[in-house]
């Protein structure tokens, strides 16, 4: 009997230690090119980027708090680009639909770039055209990024 829990208690102790992988973060921000800031400039961080595809080099200044994170992404659907990278069509939760369509229904936000930020790299900023609800497309993403979000969410 004694043996028996002693294998039952190293059993659960190595299991208890395996590692877990690393959660991603996702982080999605209002954003503005510094030069058109004005008095944002002063309330907002700002991030100095390298261009994509998508969005021109230049310096962002960012809202201090995302308009939406990983924690609001309930499902996606991935679409291999042409440059390697990975683009999500992502699906909000409730609430991140709602703070999404306010912030998209404002005219003066029409035009005005949101950023990406993927585990701490500010991936991609890409202007908001229309007014969007509970979908969006995030570029920028590698295949193990996606994978590791899929993978978040698998577990939620």
């Amino acid at each position: 009997m004694i043996k028996f829990v002693f294998l039952i208690v190293s059993t659960l102790s190595t299991v208890a230690c395996q590692s877990a992988p690393d959660p991603i973060s996702v982080r999605v921000y209002p954003a503005v090119l510094a030069a058109d800031a004005g008095a944002m400039a002063t309330a907002w961080d700002s991030v100095v980027f390298e261009g994509s595809p998508r969005a021109a080099a230049g310096t962002y200044c960012i809202a201090p708090e995302p308009l939406f994170t990983e924690w609001n992404i309930i499902a996606f659907h991935p679409a291999q680009q042409p440059d390697g990278q990975v683009a999500l069509t992502v699906r909000l939760n409730a609430y991140g639909a709602r703070r999404l369509g306010r912030f998209t229904a404002e005219p003066e936000n029409q035009k005005k770039p949101l950023g990406v930020r993927i585990d701490g790299e500010w991936v991609d900023f890409f202007p908001v055209l229309t007014r969007l609800d509970n979908s969006i497309t995030l570029y920028g993403f590698t295949q193990a990024q996606a994978q590791a979000l899929r993978t978040y969410l698998d577990s939620k």
